[in-house]
C-alpha cells in the first residue's frame, strides 16, 4: 500500500451556506491538494489517469483540488 502523506496537503476553511451556531467559527471545510504530475508514487499510467478521469479537478498550476464540505454542526 502506497503512504501519499507526503505528497498531499490539506487546507482548512469556513463552509459556505446554511448551518449551525458554529458555521462562523468552525472550520469544516477540508481541501485536498495533490501534485498529481511530480507525484514519486504514481506511475505514468496511473497519473495519465487520474489526469483523464479528474481533469475538472485540475487548476492551471497543475495541482489536483478535492474538497468536502458535507459534515457540518
Amino acid at each position: 500500500m502506497k503512504d501519499f502523506t507526503k505528497e498531499f496537503q490539506f487546507k482548512t476553511s469556513r463552509s459556505g451556506g446554511p448551518g449551525g451556531q458554529n458555521v462562523n467559527k468552525t472550520e469544516t471545510k477540508v481541501e485536498l491538494i495533490f501534485d498529481v504530475q511530480n507525484s514519486a508514487l504514481l506511475s505514468d499510467n496511473e497519473k495519465l489517469l487520474v489526469i483523464k478521469n479528474l481533469v475538472n479537478r485540475i487548476a492551471d498550476d497543475g495541482m489536483l483540488h478535492l474538497s468536502s464540505q458535507s459534515e457540518r454542526s
